[in-house]
């Protein structure tokens, strides 16, 4: 019983195998496979000062399954799941006199976001993304830092307020194929959605910091 269930769930392999294959990777209908990789991530404020120590920024981390599918005449698909984390920190900070101390704020973030992209796959190894992506947060820390003197302490709390659930965010990307199996990409995202309503949590941040945007690398690695 044992040897015909195996036998059969080999053919199964055996026939999407031989459904997936071609002899060019980007020929291949459905493609499968998964990247990891790194960001760098901003809120920006609606006068939209990238690089303005007011606004929080900082390093990221991004885990994603990918699939292509390529459609006879049209341009391909790429979708998947995206697992980001974003760490936020305001370098600025404020000052809390009745305390006599300096607090600085981080704001850490876990979202899964869906791509709905149009990948155009060139003659050469270079390929284009263009499209929306999905992002749901799913869980979100406020971090405040706090020094005194030579002291120094940590708090952290959450109640969810001022944060958007859900996050609309035009991305474009490109990258090289390198061989049939792997890819390095390049990727930035622009959300429309007011991601962080500062005015929400603290009055010293109101018009500071509400979009999102963001800067990925990452390698891939397709296993069909």
């Amino acid at each position: 019983m044992k040897n015909c269930i195996s036998i059969k769930l080999a053919l199964i392999i055996t026939v999407l195998a031989a459904f997936c294959h071609a002899s060019d990777a980007s020929n291949r209908f459905f493609r499968l496979g998964t990247s990891i990789g790194l960001s760098y991530d901003f809120l920006i404020g609606k006068e939209g000062n990238l690089m303005d120590s007011k606004d929080f920024n900082g390093p990221g981390f991004l885990l994603a399954v990918n699939t292509i599918f390529n459609f006879q005449d049209l341009p391909a698909l790429r979708t998947g799941l995206t697992y980001n984390v974003r760490l936020l920190k305001n370098d600025v900070g404020f000052t809390d006199e009745r305390l006599d101390r300096d607090t600085y704020v981080r704001y850490e973030t876990v979202s899964l976001g869906i791509p709905v992209l149009a990948h155009f796959q060139t003659q050469s190894p270079f390929y284009f993304d263009a499209g929306l992506t999905f992002a749901f947060i799913i869980d979100a820390k406020e971090g405040h830092y706090w020094t005194k003197g030579s002291a120094y302490g940590f708090g952290t709390k959450w109640d969810g307020a001022g944060l958007s659930f859900c996050d609309i965010q035009l991305t474009a990307g490109t990258g090289i194929i390198l061989g049939n199996r792997f890819e390095l990409g390049l990727q930035t995202l622009f959300g429309l959605t007011t991601v962080l309503d500062a005015s929400e949590i603290n009055e010293r941040y109101d018009d500071i910091s509400v979009h999102l945007l963001s800067f990925s690398v990452a390698l891939g690695y397709y296993f069909i």
